[in-house]
Order: C-alpha cells, then sequence, then structure tokens
C-alpha cells in the first residue's frame, strides 16, 4: 500500500496497489470559485507529462459518476472511434478497456484499460494505462483523483505521462483542456462538447 500526502490538505490517504497517484502534481489549484484547471506540462529523459489541479463546484458522488463515463475520459478530438468493455478487472469498483482506434496517415489502434475505486468517503482514484497497441506509442498512462473539498466542491487532480517518438506537449494540453471541459460538464449533468 502507498500513503500518499494530498495537497488539498495534511490529510493521509492510503490508495490501494493500481489506484495509487501517478506522481507528484506541479499544478495549483485555484483559489477562487471558479471552475478552471491549472495546467503544467513538461518533459523529462523517459516521458511528456502533463499535471492538472482544479475544483469543481458538485458534490464528489457527481463528479465520479461522469468520471465513470468512458465517453467523459476519451479524447475524443483525437481519436476516431472507440469501442468499451466493462467489468474487466472485478477487483476494482469500476474498471473498463477502451479499444481505441486513431485513423490518420496510419491508422493506429491501442487499449487503455480503466480502473477506478472508492478509497474512503471523500477520496476516489483512478488510474489508466496502455494495456495493447503498437510500440511506438510506448507509455501512455494516467490518474485521476478526486477529494471533496467540501458537500458541494469537489477538488480534482490529474497526472497523465506520454512517450512517443513526437513531442506530445500540444496533444496533452488538448487533450487536458478537453478532459477538463467533459468532466465540468458531466459533472453537472450536461452534455459533453462536440469536436468537429
Amino acid at each position: 500500500m502507498i500513503v500518499w500526502l494530498l495537497a488539498c490538505g495534511s490529510k493521509e490517504t492510503v490508495f490501494p496497489a493500481g489506484l495509487e497517484p501517478l506522481g507528484p502534481n506541479a499544478a495549483v489549484f485555484p483559489v477562487d470559485a471558479s471552475e478552471t484547471l491549472d495546467l503544467v506540462v513538461g518533459a523529462d529523459d523517459a516521458f511528456d507529462w502533463a499535471n492538472g489541479r482544479g475544483n469543481i463546484n458538485a458534490p464528489l458522488a457527481d463528479v465520479w459518476v461522469a468520471l465513470k463515463q468512458p465517453d467523459t475520459m476519451v479524447d475524443r478530438r483525437a481519436v476516431d472511434t472507440w469501442e468499451v468493455t466493462f467489468d474487466v478487472e472485478p477487483e476494482y469498483d469500476v474498471s473498463y478497456v477502451v479499444q481505441t482506434r486513431v485513423v490518420d496517415l496510419v491508422t493506429i489502434e491501442y487499449d487503455l484499460t480503466w480502473r477506478q475505486g472508492e478509497i474512503d468517503e471523500d477520496v476516489v482514484s483512478a488510474r489508466w494505462q496502455k494495456t495493447d497497441g503498437p510500440s511506438i506509442l510506448e507509455l501512455l498512462e494516467g490518474s485521476v483523483v478526486l477529494t471533496a473539498v467540501d458537500d458541494d466542491v469537489t477538488s480534482v487532480e490529474i497526472v497523465e505521462h506520454l512517450n512517443t517518438p513526437a513531442d506530445e506537449n500540444e496533444r496533452l494540453t488538448s487533450f487536458f483542456t478537453d478532459l477538463w471541459a467533459s468532466l465540468v460538464a458531466a459533472s453537472h449533468g450536461e452534455p459533453l462538447p462536440v469536436y468537429p
């Protein structure tokens, strides 16, 4: 088990294996009540990365309902088609595989496996990772931690690591921006944004 000190407070949270956050988060939480995402992107020798933090003005239960919806989490701007298979890892509260297809100069197909779980009454954690697909997409993994700030506000922390031959900062920025818009909309029961 991993003990993680959440940045939003001094509470120590024990994350079970498979649901622990990917690592430190360089983003900061907004100080006002706006539902904005602070986003920091960068790269090191191992991978490109993105970190995001923000608050959604909705209860934890509502934000988790939004997080459970695969369409909320798919990079719909970049992906052409996807299929979802649920309950692939029954030891977690929620699990699914998203079989993804991207058609560009070449067609790339890969699977992302998601797992989510309630850590305690105030914290939900999720992890995803590429579990099948071409070696050109060497690494694709991420984590989301939802924490109840109070009855009506949920903090969200997102981390993603990506390793491909290309510079991925632009793609990571686009994905996090879209993911945030989708998560906020779904948390409020609104339709997901539509992209051309």
